[in-house]
């Protein structure tokens, strides 16, 4: 038969399959189980995506806060890898303990952006490191005093107060409050510092 044409047609055809979440960048946020932290304990930051990894994650990352690295608590380091197969990394918070007597500090710790992810919300989470030291109060001054003189007792710290701190004290003897002597409050505030 004349003036039919032929035409050739695939035989076969390729598809390629991409795996899950290929192409795809992941969401990472941070958290923490607590808020605080005792100077002899450890607190944990859990670095998180919102899918499993198929390849190993290098994520970024920046500590903060009123502690001190190296000197309150072991320094973070500044980046973390979530491995293939997880959604989760921990980053140990790990405070120094010491005799000072200081008030809490914090340590903040946030994801740094990178190319390869999506910082998401929260990007941060602090933790206090809550001193357990206190100082060690003495009692000075009192001796012998006449009626209708005066004497002064003087409580001492062997630290400062990191706060205003209100001390309870007690008189005990046999002179009667009221009578032998002016009723006294049984508090009194050290100022901080």
């Amino acid at each position: 038969v004349t003036g039919v044409q032929t035409c050739a047609l695939p035989i076969s055809v390729t598809a390629t399959v991409l795996a899950d979440n290929v192409g795809i960048k992941p969401i990472i946020t941070i958290r923490s189980a607590t808020d605080v932290v005792n100077e002899n304990g450890n607190a944990t930051f859990t670095i998180e995506s919102n899918f499993e990894l198929g390849d190993d994650l290098d994520i970024g990352l920046a500590a903060g806060g009123t502690a001190t690295p190296d000197s309150d608590y072991q320094e973070i380091d500044n980046e973390v890898t979530l491995t293939a197969g997880n959604k989760t990394v921990n980053v140990t918070l790990a405070p120094r303990q010491d005799q000072k007597v200081e008030g809490d500090e914090t340590v903040s710790l946030r994801i740094l952006p990178r190319a390869a992810y999506i910082v998401g919300n929260p990007s941060s989470n602090t933790i206090r490191i809550k001193s357990q030291n206190v100082p060690e109060l003495t009692l000075e001054g009192g001796g012998w005093v006449g009626e209708g003189g005066a004497i002064a007792f003087t409580v001492v710290a062997d630290a400062p107060v990191t706060k205003d701190t209100s001390i309870n004290y007690q008189l005990g003897g046999n002179a009667n409050p009221g009578q032998d002597y002016d009723v006294l409050s049984g508090t009194v505030i050290m100022p901080a510092g």
